[in-house]
């Protein structure tokens, strides 16, 4: 599993291959393609170059190599990865909004706001 850090380079949530889970193990997303969508099938944002970013353009996380973006932070080492849950049944993905441009800024949401809209 690979950590997901926020704008102050705290770990927030992992990542295993498409699917995102809470820091507990819990299933919090998929990534399909470059749209990142929340467990219910809501379209978040967009996963690109190691950034996740919101419908408006801003980051709001990032992968350790990500690039792209604003400057960012150090990364704090990260815990023991959780035992992930099993993901759930895929559910019907909602229609993407239209993107903005990607801005070299941070997003307005944190990442607990972000992940559980």
């Amino acid at each position: 599993m690979e950590p997901i850090y926020d704008r102050e380079g705290r770990v927030v949530a992992w990542r295993r291959g498409s699917y995102i889970y809470h820091l507990n193990g819990s299933h919090a997303g998929v990534i399909y393609g470059t749209y990142l969508y929340s467990r219910r099938g809501r379209h978040l944002g967009v996963f690109n170059n190691g950034l996740i970013l919101d419908y408006r353009g801003g980051v709001v996380a990032f992968l350790v190599g990500a690039s792209g973006g604003p400057e960012l932070p150090v990364p704090s080492a990260p815990p023991d990865p959780p035992a992930p849950a099993a993901p759930p049944a895929p559910a019907v993905p909602s229609v993407p909004h239209v993107l903005a441009v990607q801005s070299h800024g941070w997003g307005q949401q944190e990442w607990e706001q972000f992940i559980n809209t």
